[in-house]
Order: structure tokens, then sequence, then C-alpha cells
């Protein structure tokens, strides 16, 4: 039973430093502990993930965005259907304990982000906060694909009940900011369900011409934003829809988020595992905001990765995971599956606007997928293994991150430059500040000859997905790993701006080069 006597006091800053470019590392903690079996289940704990904090920082991530926190009675739906929102989930311990866990994720630098499910509620009534005084309360008659109730914006108690609790955990437990799940429901007054938003004019009017605009859902969001911002915090929106000025200042008609997430790049990703793209696609899929906004993208987050859902490294290379991820024996698909993950993965990164995303354990390959009723585990022991290839795809995210990112972050602060794209060849090539990305996303076939137009200058080799340290066949191993490459003029060229290098790419390869 915990006692509020001896009450945690923090020892560390209220509040992380927030990266220009932050890289979050999204987790749950009731799945983060150790694997122990597949029969197991039992939950992990705010101790059990606060020791994982070390090699989440050492992984080269800059925040922690958790699952789950606030206390919810259905354990499978992962935290989204809320039964108090001021309290944690006493499954993974006491509140001491989570302030703890944000203490020590302070210590290290990382920001803490809490996943809030402020568009609806567990509807309840025994134990949640529906019809709680008999009456509908704080919520809506308005349907929703969950089976949940929504809040009513329209009043005024509502948008207390839910500002209050954005401030009550900034305060009482030092959050750094909020990602809001399901900003969908809260703007659109027929929740959008089913509606692809073909074009920009459907975010605003539905098929009959009448507004689909919840007018009152918006100024919550505007209202919460304000608030979270006074006091030192960020927000990112979970919407699907691409509706115009979600990270817009409020004086300027936006809903006045931080960042939004890419939500399109990985339902893009599953339809290039199933059907494949061109070098083009990737292009402009990776590419495709608007130049105002500020997103965050990803591969996968927890919607690819749980309750049933198979990870994209699992969609790659299915059984074969159980046999062929040995240094001693291989398969095609295994392979052919590692080399693509990792070049999904760094253009993803290398194209990012404004910040990058990752699910716990798929830095790694994570194997196993999280059964329906939600208890599962991280395999964190994998990696430590040098007989398997987890341990090396790890490598390669950490070398993405730390050696890449961190280290050039000048280089990300620029906008990706398309300097060369063949879909017969399957090439893309792209320059980003002083670094410059070739990807041969072709399967069989080597490019003896690659001749790019680049800025002009000495390259050298920094990151290639080909190295045997990352689990690749070794084809670009060199005795210099610092190979230069010296860009050199074309006499049938008048743009001076501009020079030729000539690289050689195996296949399924992306090699990443630095210009001094």
């Amino acid at each position: 039973m915990w006692s509020s006597d001896d009450v945690y006091r923090f020892k560390n800053d209220k509040k992380a430093k927030w990266t220009d470019f932050p890289r979050i590392y999204e987790a749950h903690i009731g799945i983060a502990q150790p694997y122990i079996g597949r029969t197991d289940k039992s939950v992990g704990t705010f101790e059990m993930f606060s020791k994982l904090l070390p090699r989440i920082k050492e992984s080269g991530y800059t925040a922690v965005q958790l699952m789950g926190v606030l206390e919810h009675l259905l354990y499978k739906s992962f935290g989204y259907q809320v039964s108090s929102y001021f309290a944690t989930s006493s499954r993974f311990g006491s509140p001491d304990d989570f302030k703890r866990l944000v203490d020590e994720a302070h210590r290290l630098g990382l920001s803490v982000i809490l996943d809030i499910p402020h568009s609806h509620s567990v509807p309840n009534t025994e134990q949640g906060i529906a019809r709680y005084d008999t009456t509908s309360f704080l919520f809506a008659d308005k349907a929703n694909q969950w089976g949940t109730i929504s809040f009513d914006f329209c009043k005024e108690m509502t948008r207390r009940f839910l500002l209050s609790n954005c401030r009550y955990w900034m305060e009482e437990y030092h959050i750094d900011g909020f990602r809001f799940d399901a900003v969908g429901n809260m703007i659109y007054l027929d929740n959008g369900i089913n509606d692809s938003f073909s074009d920009v004019n459907s975010c605003f009017y539905s098929s009959n011409g009448s507004s689909r605009i919840d007018e009152a859902g918006v100024l919550y969001l505007e209202l919460a934003n304000e608030l979270i911002h006074s006091m030192g915090g960020v927000s990112i929106a979970e919407e699907f829809s691409g509706m115009p000025g979600m990270t817009s200042r409020a004086c300027e008609g936006g809903l006045a988020f931080d960042y939004r997430l890419a939500m399109g790049i990985p339902d893009f990703w599953g339809k290039f595992i199933k059907k494949g793209r061109t070098s083009s696609d990737i292009w402009y899929e990776m590419t495709n905001r608007r130049g105002y906004e500020r997103t965050i993208s990803y591969v996968a987050c927890h919607d690819q990765s749980i309750n049933g859902h198979d990870a994209m490294i699992w969609r790659l290379i299915g059984d074969d995971m159980y046999e062929y991820m040995s240094h001693l024996q291989t398969s095609w698909k295994a392979s052919r599956g590692i080399a693509l993950y990792k070049m999904m993965r760094l253009v993803t990164l290398g194209t990012a606007d404004a910040g990058y995303l990752s699910f716990m354990g798929d830095e790694f390959g994570h194997p196993e997928w999280i059964d329906a009723d939600g208890y599962g585990h991280r395999q964190w022991h994998l990696t430590a293994r040098n007989d398997i290839k987890y341990g090396n795809l790890w490598a390669f995210d950490k070398a993405s991150l730390v050696d890449l990112l961190a280290k050039h972050a000048d280089s990300f602060r620029e906008k990706p430059y398309m300097r060369y794209v063949h879909d017969e060849y399957r090439i893309l090539a792209f320059e980003r500040g002083r670094l410059l990305f070739v990807f041969n996303f072709n399967e069989t076939e080597a490019v003896e000859n690659l001749s790019l137009w680049v800025t002009p200058g000495k390259y050298v080799e920094m990151l290639s997905s080909d190295s045997k340290l990352f689990a690749g066949n070794g084809n670009l191993e060199i005795s210099n790993p610092q190979m230069e490459h010296f860009s050199q003029t074309d006499d049938s060229n008048s743009d001076k701006s501009v020079e030729r290098i000539s690289l050689y790419l195996p296949p399924l390869v992306v090699l990443v080069m630095l210009r001094s």
C-alpha cells in the first residue's frame, strides 16, 4: 500500500533541455521488462524501466515518450481507455516510483513525454468518471471507433478538468510535455472516420458542404497548448488527416502544437514491404510536408508493433527470424530483410523534418509481437549475443543517431536536397547540409560507377550499412575506413556550383559521406 507520508523529493532540474531535433524513444512500461517466457503475464514496473534509461541515452535518444502511465482498467488498451486522469497506473508501482523515473531521466538529460488521451475516456460507470453525477457530466453524445465516450469540449467544466490535468502532470511529476492521442476525434464533429482526406477542403467541409470542424475541440487544444508552453513544455499531435495549421500559432489560426507525427510514413513502409515502391515514391513520401509545419518522422510506432500487429522487421523476415539471424547461417529472406530494414530507418531519419521517433525494441529488430491481451516482454539480452545479428542492428541505429545525427546536427538543420533518383535502377541520392546520402534499393544489382552531381568538395565515407559491424556483407570494407572521394569538374557543365563524383554501391546498401 502506497503512503503519502514520505513524499519523494526531486533531486534534478525540473526540466530536461529539449533538443532542436528530438530523437524520441516511445515505450510502454508494462512490456519493457526483460523477457521471461511467452506464457508469462507479469507486467513491468516504473523501477524496472528506470534501469533501462541509461541504455536509451546510450542509443542516442533524447526523450522518452511513455504510454499507459495514466490509470486504466483494461490493460490491453495500452492506456488509451483512462479511468483516472490524476493517478499513475497502480500496476506499474507507486506515484513516487514514477517520480524517481522522471528524476533519473532528467539526470541523464532525457526529456519525458506522456501519451495523454484527452479525446475520450473509459465508459465504465463503476470505476471511471462516466456519468459521475448520473448525467453526461463531462461527455458528449458522440460515437467513436473505440467504444469509449468522447469529451464534450463545449462544456466549461470539461475544458477546466482537462487543462488542470495537463498542469497537474507538469507540476507534480515534472513532465516535459505531451503527445495528444486521437486529435482527429477532437477536431472533427464526425471524428474523420473512414475518410481518406484526399484534398484539403475535406478537412473543413463534409460532402454536403456543411462544416465538419468541432470548434470547441479546436479551442480546447489551443488553450491546452498555450498552457503547456507557458510552463515550458512541448506538445505533439497524433493527427491523421493533414489538417493545415496544426503546428501554427493560435494567433495565426493554428492549433499551436510544436510537432505533428508524420503518420503517412509508416503506412507507406507497410505498402512498400507488401507491394514495393519506386525511389521517386520513397523521396516523395519522406519529404511530403508543408514548409511551415514541424513533423516527426518514424518507420513504426506502437501502432505497427503491438496488439496483434506485425513489426516492420517481422513483415520483412517473418519466421526466418527464428533460424536465420545467426552469423553462421542465413537465408535470402533474412539477409534481404535486414538490409532493407536498415535502409528504411536511415532514409526516414535522413529526410526527417524536425524530429525522429522509434518504438522500443525496433532499434534492434525485436523479434516478438505483443499478444491480444497486451502481455509481452522485450528481449534486451539479444543485443549482447555475438552469434546473432540483433546487436549489429542496434549498433547501426546508434551509429545513425550518435555518430551521424548528434555529431552533425548543423547539417540536419538544413533541408534535404535531392541529387539523383532513378526508378529503374532503384537509386536515390540526396544532400543534407554537408552530408551526402546514397541508397541502392536494387536487390540484386550493384552500381559500378554511379555518377552524381554534388556540391564540390572532398567526400569522406562515414557510414555504410554494408559494414560487417552492422550485419552487412562487407563488400565495401576497405583498409582505410575514412576513404576519400574528390568531386571533379565536368567541361560539359556550365554550372560551377556542382561537380561530379563517382561511387560504387552494392545492392541493398546505403552509404553516407561527409563533405569538407
